[in-house]
């Protein structure tokens, strides 16, 4: 399974025309090898100028994880164009929400962040609606 998922994000086209990159149910957390979070996190620095929906749904990205794609997004060209964030059942809790909260300043083109099942807290709910002002 995670040959197949590195091949198909290898693969996934970086052209004009891919608006949605949706990865549901795939381990990228603790209990997968490095390099299919990494595999991940190279494939969305290069995204493409059309891409504006990154749906990572149930993937056990966990804080660890949640950094990463943050970092990735932060760093290419999505900061600039992502307009659904989907980070849903990722066990992100506290320090997970807090990473996702300070990317959202960046994100100037966000309508929808999903976040249901992840253990925020009241702390991560502050932290997301520090990131919101």
């Amino acid at each position: 399974q995670l040959q197949l998922l590195v091949r198909s994000v290898e693969r996934m086209p970086r052209g004009p025309s891919l608006q949605q990159l949706a990865l549901e149910h795939v381990n990228l957390g603790a209990s997968s090898p490095p390099l299919a979070l990494s595999s991940l996190v190279e494939s969305l620095q290069l995204a493409g100028p059309a891409l504006n929906t990154l749906i990572l749904n149930d993937c056990d990205l966990r804080c660890r994880g949640t950094d990463s794609v943050c970092s990735a997004i932060s760093a290419s060209c999505l900061s600039a164009q992502l307009q659904r964030l989907d980070l849903s059942q990722n066990n992100l809790g506290q320090p997970g929400t807090t990473r996702v909260a300070k990317l959202l300043p960046e994100l100037r083109e966000l309508r929808a962040l999903v976040l249901q099942s992840n253990s925020l807290g009241p702390a991560g709910a502050l932290a997301l609606a520090g990131g919101l002002v």
